[in-house]
């Protein structure tokens, strides 16, 4: 019998994601289609923060975590990204 306590859903779909990942990437093509794919997860959780979220998903979250390992992909995202709100004024 297993006694090991059940993993946090975000662990699991860290290590799901970052497979996934590593496994696209092994090519060129694949690395393409995971930059692209980075970029749209970048948007779509700024858009989300920016429509008032506080957090994002498990999903989500694993994915950009594991995306932002691509150098590429968060500078991109921080190009794209709107300057920051001063939370004082």
């Amino acid at each position: 019998m297993d006694h090991r306590r059940p993993r946090p859903a975000a662990d699991k779909a860290l290590d799901d994601m970052a497979i996934n990942f590593h496994r696209q990437c092994k090519t060129q093509l694949g690395q393409d289609a995971a930059l692209d794919t980075t970029h749209v997860h970048i948007e779509i959780a700024m858009r989300r923060f920016h429509g008032g979220a506080n957090e994002l998903g498990h999903v989500l979250t694993a994915r950009l975590m594991v995306g932002f390992q691509d150098d590429a992909a968060v500078e991109r995202g921080i190009a794209g990204a709107a300057p920051a709100r001063n939370a004082c004024s």
